[in-house]
């Protein structure tokens, strides 16, 4: 189902809004094309907060780009800030 959404048939006017499965196959194929593992396997290691002193400027670019797919893998709770 990734390539569907990565790569459409034919040119369309309309927007394909993805499903929650599409969007866990998009975040697994990203993952793995950018660093070579497993969404899971990146999953913890962001947890354990291990991309946040990474030196190479090419993996802190694929980690912000995979930083940006996480709301399909992962509810992100956005809260307003109190006046």
């Amino acid at each position: 189902m990734v390539a569907a959404v990565l790569y459409p048939q034919e040119p369309s006017d309309t927007v394909h809004e993805a499903t929650e499965q599409e969007g866990r196959e998009l975040f697994e194929f990203q993952t793995r094309k950018l660093l070579g593992m497993s969404a899971e396997k990146f999953l913890a290691k962001w947890d354990a907060g291990e991309f946040r002193s990474v030196a190479d400027e090419d993996v802190r670019r694929k980690v912000r780009r995979l930083e940006m797919l996480m709301p399909f893998v992962r509810r992100i709770e956005i809260r307003q800030a109190s006046s």
